[in-house]
């Protein structure tokens, strides 16, 4: 008997071989590769929200640009405190740089003797320091480590790529983007070098560098949102996800997915893996789709959901409750109808509260005087958690 395989993979790591609906974002890096190549960077952004496969994009450019002969060194920024200085995120930077290339460290001859005349050496697994570190200035040794990694590496590759995942982890460090910014901007580093650096964060994350006149904001340029799946590609990755799977989900089934996930790739995942554990004979039915959607918002509900509904108060819970039931925005006057009807809400804590649920990201304000839950599956774990009241 032939053994059958989950091709549906949200927590295994293991990252897809095909991409359906990304091809816009693959055909601009692939010319912004060429651009810097040409010695005109075109250094970016990927702006997400959380499963939308910021990463699982950034890894696709990786085997993109070493396909095409250059090397690339992919990041995810870990969580830093309030004591770390900007220091310590430059040489935390300079040292995933140097390791997550793909070749020895002790190969770049220069850029780790810099490194060592200042009291840092770098093992294969990352950065070591001495007690006596020199004191230099944080934007000079990203400068100057930058202009000897490439001289180091110039020889091999046709550009060095720098794949930066979860910048917003650095956000507790002031000034760190400013310091990329003013030396990727500078004339030595853009004549000497072809350096792309490609940033991916949640929308979150990036806001603060989207205030007007601000410069990090305005070089990193165009800024590249990762929105959900089409239904038409959201369908054709659950069939391309099946083929020689030996596994096949009817067309009915395929449009609840679409329905409830409105094509955000990690949730689609999610479903998907549960409806794939529920075939019978390497079918999957309309019969099998609630018991997996239960088990889909139990996940979810554990990574994501349970957080976001436990952060409201009571007052917006109960406007939460009334916004979920509804599948088309609602006006803010059949709101507070309905929660002064029910709850005996005032007009000024219904105001209050919907305005909280905005800022905290939660619900949306697609037009003026209207509130909107966007993502189904929150919605129905909303009524799930609350017995539908």
């Amino acid at each position: 008997m032939t053994s059958i395989h989950n091709p549906f993979t949200p927590k295994s790591g293991i990252e897809p071989s095909f991409f359906v609906g990304r091809e816009k974002e693959i055909d601009f890096f692939k010319q912004a590769l060429k651009d810097t190549e040409a010695g005109k960077p075109k250094h970016f952004v990927i702006q997400g929200d959380w499963g939308s496969g910021k990463t699982s994009l950034l890894r696709e450019f990786k085997k993109i640009a070493q396909k095409e002969g250059s090397l690339c060194s992919m990041i995810s920024v870990r969580d830093f405190e309030g004591k770390d200085r900007l220091r310590d995120g430059i040489e935390y930077l300079l040292g995933e740089i140097a390791t997550r290339l793909p070749l020895d460290v002790s190969r770049l001859q220069k850029f780790v003797k810099e490194l060592s005349s200042i009291g840092i050496s770098i093992a294969g697994t990352g950065f070591q320091f001495s007690k006596d570190r020199g004191r230099v200035d944080p934007q000079t040794l990203f400068y100057s480590s930058l202009l000897n990694l490439w001289s180091d590496l110039q020889e091999e590759t046709k550009v060095l790529i720098v794949l930066i995942d979860d910048v917003q982890n650095f956000s507790s460090i002031s000034q760190i983007m400013t310091t990329i910014r003013q030396v990727l901007t500078d004339e030595k580093i853009n004549k000497e070098t072809k350096l792309l650096f490609v940033l991916a964060s949640t929308y979150d994350g990036w806001k603060p560098f989207l205030k007007r006149n601000h410069p990090v904001g305005r070089y990193f340029t165009p800024r590249m949102k990762l929105e959900n799946l089409s239904a038409s590609d959201t369908d054709q990755f659950m069939l391309t996800c099946l083929q020689n799977s030996g596994v096949t989900f009817s067309k009915e089934v395929r449009k609840y997915v679409y329905h409830y996930t409105q094509g955000h790739l990690y949730e689609t995942h999610i479903l998907c893996n549960e409806l794939f554990e529920s075939q019978l004979k390497g079918k999957v039915r309309k019969s099998a789709f609630g018991p997996a959607l239960i088990r889909s918002l139990e996940t979810l509900g554990e990574e994501v959901f349970s957080h976001l509904f436990e952060s409201a108060s009571p007052t917006e819970k109960q406007l939460l409750r009334i916004i979920a039931k509804h599948e088309k925005p609602l006006l803010f006057s059949d709101i507070h109808s309905t929660a002064t009807e029910k709850y005996g809400m005032l007009k000024s804590n219904v105001a209050v509260g919907l305005d909280r649920l905005v800022i905290k990201r939660v619900i949306t304000k697609p037009e003026r005087g209207m509130y909107s839950i966007d993502d189904n599956l929150f919605k129905t774990f909303i009524l799930f958690e609350t017995g539908g009241s």
